[in-house]
């Protein structure tokens, strides 16, 4: 039982360690080439927030000084999937435990998929908000890019999908 517990908290440990270091090693790639992956705001800048359970919720206006963008969001996915396989093999202690066929190709999916989500969410703030209509409804803007890059996403996972069940992947 003692066995158990040490290797849940080596693979917590693990996660989150890596995590820290993926995203900001993520963010630093995408600052790199373009991307956008937080918005720093100089001054902070007022927000309207929904906060409370479905009950007693309101709005609440708070002052920020950054914030993600959604290529910040898909960097985020990207690193918490492979945070979880970090986790899954500091626990088991060995890679072919973890990593199954069907576990590589959902990894790979994630690490095509991820950055060309960033790319693209970062490509359709910048195409949207080009527009002269965007700055007198940006909500109607915000709202287009999010729907955008939804369908994106769908359209990737549903052609991942496709793949792998093509090329006979399936899951255990």
């Amino acid at each position: 039982m003692a066995s158990h517990k040490l290797r849940m908290l080596f693979g917590a440990a693990a996660s989150i360690i890596f995590a820290w270091y993926c995203f900001h090693g993520l963010s630093w790639l995408a600052r790199g080439v373009g991307i956008i992956p937080i918005a720093h705001y100089d001054p902070p800048v007022d927000q309207w927030i929904l906060i409370g359970d479905p009950i007693l919720q309101s709005w609440h206006k708070v002052r920020v000084s950054e914030d993600f963008t959604l290529a910040g969001i898909a960097l985020i996915f990207l690193t918490l999937v492979l945070s979880y396989y970090v986790a899954r093999a500091a626990y088991h202690l060995s890679f072919t435990k973890v990593f199954t066929r069907h576990d590589c190709w959902f990894v790979a999916g994630w690490l095509i998929g991820a950055p060309l989500m960033a790319a693209l969410g970062h490509m359709f703030v910048l195409l949207v908000f080009e527009q002269a209509w965007a700055d007198r409804w940006p909500t109607l803007a915000g709202a287009a890019v999010l729907i955008a890059f939804s369908v994106s996403a769908k359209l990737f996972a549903d052609f991942w999908q496709w793949l792998m069940r093509r090329r006979r992947v399936h899951p255990i």
